[in-house]
């Protein structure tokens, strides 16, 4: 069997294991030892590549719950995860991708507790983030490494978490994502969230120990806390942690954070503009994330009475745009650049014509703080070396603020 599975392409096998989780397991006999010899069959590139074929389907038949949930064997599971660490070691002189894991809710699009854009509104910018982290710095990377990391239960059969892939479908990613649901007992508070997604991001990273990760989340509920725990895990190479500010975490805590790479923001310009300075996205990466920005901030459509929202939201965008032009030692390349390239003038030119009706708008007057997003040289370490030189105090035991909502609505 196993001299057999050895001639299998990793698409051939992963066929296999798909049809295996469709029938159940009860229906083969010894089916939990024919799927860790399927894995342990499979050796480096190949096995990225099929243990990524498994989470491709688009359903809740994936890869952390066949290894973590379905497979009952303690013993056949950790042989598995034993040779995932042991291919992944084999990497050592190889620059591994990076996995991109998100939250939903206030993070991809406006749903809870975020009021200064309309409700249901898909963040100006957020689709383009994923794709730059996704193809990196040097455009290379391999597509479909986004991961949406949700307290959303899967619900019996996977009916709830294949709604949500559904939703997913229908918000114009540049790929398909793979989900790690929660259970409905998380409900019940931030904590109990933020752990319940901290042991699922464990689980995942048991899964792709060759990858590096980056996180992103919002200051809503527990995302903050998620980070501090996913810093504490040491095997786990964490390049980035982005908080989506929706509710005025307090300068002196964004500051204390950015030392780890936990960076809050308030638009996803200022997102890239983060991710450009720590070397996970190229500098055309970062104008493309300005270019959609700009677009699909012209296509969210505000109530009159909304205007005064408006022109805040453009203001934070034109304050990043700014930014990048002022601090043009810090942030501009000095390649000569290709005719096809952007340029934070020419983005600029673009932002005033597309809201010249909004330009006299008293919110869109100066001074801008053109300093926010401009981190200092030598401030920031690889996260995973510098956290755990520092006293706990500074990192652990912060709660997110608690935001008030009509209906008390919890987050999913």
């Amino acid at each position: 069997m196993v001299k057999r599975l050895s001639q299998l392409t990793p698409y051939s096998k992963a066929v296999i294991l798909d049809a295996l989780q469709k029938v159940g397991f009860s229906t083969v006999p010894n089916v939990e030892r024919h799927i860790a010899d399927i894995f342990c069959s499979t050796s480096k590139e190949s096995l990225t590549l099929l243990k990524n074929l498994c989470d491709a389907g688009g359903t809740h038949r994936d890869l952390q719950r066949l290894i973590f949930f379905e497979m009952r064997s303690a013993q056949l599971r950790e042989k598995i995860v034993n040779h995932f660490q042991s291919e992944a070691n084999k990497f050592k002189d190889y620059k591994s991708e990076l996995k991109i894991l998100s939250d939903i809710d206030d993070t991809l699009c406006c749903k809870l507790y975020d009021r200064r854009w309309p409700w249901g509104t898909i963040y100006p910018g957020v689709r383009q983030f994923y794709r730059e982290l996704d193809i990196e710095k040097d455009e290379a990377g391999r597509v479909g490494d986004l991961v949406f990391l949700t307290a959303r239960p899967s619900g019996y059969k996977g009916i709830v978490e294949n709604s949500t892939h559904a939703l997913l479908k229908s918000s114009g990613l540049h790929t398909q994502p793979s989900i790690l649901a929660g259970a409905t007992t998380h409900f019940l508070g931030n904590s109990r969230m933020a752990v319940m997604k901290s042991r699922n991001f464990g689980q995942y990273a048991q899964l792709y120990p060759e990858y590096r990760f980056a996180f992103i989340g919002d200051s809503g509920q527990g995302d903050v806390a998620l980070a501090e725990m996913m810093l504490k895990e040491e095997k786990i190479k964490l390049e980035g942690v982005f908080i989506h500010d929706i509710n005025g975490t307090p300068t002196e805590r964004q500051v204390q954070l950015k030392v780890f790479r936990i960076f809050f923001f308030t638009n996803y310009s200022a997102a890239g503009a983060y991710a450009y300075q720590i070397g996970l996205i190229g500098f055309q990466g970062l104008l493309r994330i300005f270019q959609g920005s700009i677009r699909e901030t012209k296509a969210v459509s505000f109530s009159a009475r909304r205007k005064n929202q408006q022109a805040a939201r453009l203001r934070d965008l034109y304050t990043v745009l700014l930014t990048v032009q002022k601090h043009s030692s810090t942030f501009v390349p000095t390649s000569e650049p290709r005719k096809t390239d952007l340029s934070i003038k020419e983005l600029i030119h673009e932002f005033e014509e597309e809201f010249k009706d909004l330009m006299s708008h008293e919110i869109m007057r100066g001074p801008f703080d053109t300093e926010m997003v401009v981190l200092p040289k030598g401030l920031l370490k690889r996260s995973r070396d510098s956290p755990r030189n520092l006293s706990s105090s500074d990192l652990l035991g912060f709660q997110a603020p608690n935001v008030r909502s009509p209906g008390n609505k919890k987050k999913m």
